[in-house]
Order: structure tokens, then C-alpha cells, then sequence
């Protein structure tokens, strides 16, 4: 029903290590160790690989990050990514590059 959530899709997550979890409106955004990023579509129970095709050139994703102002934030050892697109039609922008970032390690 639509007051509790679902699983949707069990076998194609079963096996996968879950580094980092964000939810978002009716997504959910699963950063899968050494396997890049997913979005659940909560609504559909449909699921999506997000990648170089959408800007995010990120294998090793550390953390999934949604701040106060609704902004979605991937940081992963390549760098730091921002969502500029939508979950729909997502699209991201490496704001930090990994060597512009101060420091060695990336704590949120």
C-alpha cells in the first residue's frame, strides 16, 4: 500500500555491499561498494544505474549526502559530486576535484 514502504527488486541488490544509503522525496540512492550508484524510485519500485553518462565518474563512493537546503551530495575518492539535475534525469558536477580537496580523508 501506499503508507509503508515496499522492498521492490530484492534479487538485484542481494549480494551487493551497501556503502552508503540516502533518501530523498520518493528516491531512495544506494551507494554500492566498487559498484557505483542506484536510485530506487520508491513510487515504481523501479531501479536505476547512475554513471559516467550522467557526470558521476565515481566507482568508490564513500557517502551520500543530502544537505539542508535538499541538495544531494556524493563524495567518493574521486572527488565531490553535486546533483544539478533530478532524480528523474539525473546529472552531476564534480565540485572538488580528489587533490583540490584539504586534507586526506572526507567526513560527513
Amino acid at each position: 500500500g501506499k503508507d509503508r514502504f515496499e522492498p521492490a527488486g530484492p534479487r538485484r541488490v542481494r549480494g551487493v555491499a551497501v556503502r552508503s544509503l540516502a533518501a530523498s522525496g520518493r528516491y531512495l540512492w544506494v551507494a554500492r561498494r566498487s559498484q557505483g550508484l542506484v536510485i530506487l524510485d520508491t513510487a515504481n519500485g523501479k531501479w536505476r544505474e547512475v554513471g559516467k553518462e550522467s557526470g558521476l565518474e565515481a566507482r568508490q563512493i564513500l557517502h551520500l549526502v543530502v544537505d539542508g537546503e535538499g541538495g544531494f551530495w556524493v563524495l567518493a575518492r574521486e572527488g565531490v559530486f553535486a546533483l544539478t539535475g533530478s532524480p528523474e534525469e539525473p546529472r552531476f558536477e564534480r565540485r572538488f576535484a580528489d587533490d583540490l580537496l584539504p586534507g586526506e580523508a572526507i567526513y560527513a
